[in-house]
Parts: C-alpha cells; structure tokens; sequence
C-alpha cells in the first residue's frame, strides 16, 4: 500500500458519509457545494448549503445503522453467538458477562450507554438457526440459558447443548 491508499475502512468511511449528503440532497432538498481549503485555490472541500438537512439526513443514517445493527445481531444470535461476541463485535470494551448484557441492551433497546433497564422488560426474538422455532432471548442476565430463552423446539440440538454446557460448568 502506497502513501496515499487509503484503508478499506478508510474508504467506507468516506463513503458512509457521501451517502448521508445523498440522503441530504435527495430527502432533505439540500444542495452540495465546494468550498476551498484553507490557504489552497485549487483543493475544495464538499458541503452542504443547508447543515441541518445533513443533520436530519446523518439521523436517518443512524436509525438505519441502528436497525442493521439488531438484524445482524438476531441472526448472529440464531447462528449461535453470544451477546458477548455481539459486544465485541459492536466495540464494547467491557469484557464477559457484563459486556454481553451491554450490548442487549444497546441492541434491543437502542438506548445510549451506560444505562440501566429494568432488564426483566426486554426482550430479542430470532430464529434459531438449528431449531427453526421463533425464540424470545431475554438476555445474558442468568447463567441458565433455559431460563434466558424460550420457544426452542424440545429436539433442538443447539439449546440443549447450551443448557448440558451450563450444566457442567454449575457442577464444576
């Protein structure tokens, strides 16, 4: 990679935000201009005429981040991750139980951190990706995953390997 390549995500990044001055333009009527770099007459930097149009349009962008965000998570949860892998995935830095817990309530609840929910109220719903049944998580707050989630077909391999898992670590 040369000096001026720019790294994958250095890219999306860029890319990421000229949709939101789409999102601007086309949604909110906004109209792009360029601007010239301080001290430069030929380098210009892209705006908008109106930042409040961008502003609403970075709004949407978050409200469709944030439903992306619960997508993936309930299909990472049918295909047998944990709220923990989720937390690191999202970019928490809590580690374990508790960074598990952040991140459901983070997902499911969309609510900033840090914040305390009365958890017993939330719940995700998925798939179960061995199952095939609807399930209600209600979140890594208990150990027992039989009383965490419900609606797993009673031949479901995956929820009995988690239970027969908690089983031995409760016996240990």
């Amino acid at each position: 990679m040369s000096t001026y390549e720019l790294t994958p995500r250095a890219r999306a990044v860029l890319a990421g935000k000229d949709q939101i001055r789409r999102f601007a333009c086309d949604v909110h009527g906004a109209h792009r201009i360029e601007t010239p770099v301080d001290g430069y007459q030929v380098l210009t930097r892209t705006e908008l005429d109106d930042p409040v149009a961008g502003i609403r349009a970075a709004v949407l962008a978050r409200s469709i981040a944030a439903a992306e965000i619960r997508c993936y998570a309930e299909q990472a949860r049918a295909g047998g991750r944990s709220w923990d892998e989720i937390g690191e995935a999202i970019g928490l830095e809590e580690a374990g139980a508790e960074r598990g817990e952040l991140a459901f309530g983070l997902v499911v609840e969309n609510r900033p951190l840090p914040f305390h929910p009365p958890f017993e109220l939330i719940s995700a719903w998925w798939r179960c990706g061995s199952c095939g049944e609807r399930v209600r998580d209600r979140g890594p707050f208990e150990a027992n995953p039989a009383n965490t989630e419900s609606g797993h077909a009673s031949s479901c391999r995956r929820h009995a390997a988690e239970i027969a898992a908690y089983r031995m670590r409760a016996e240990a």
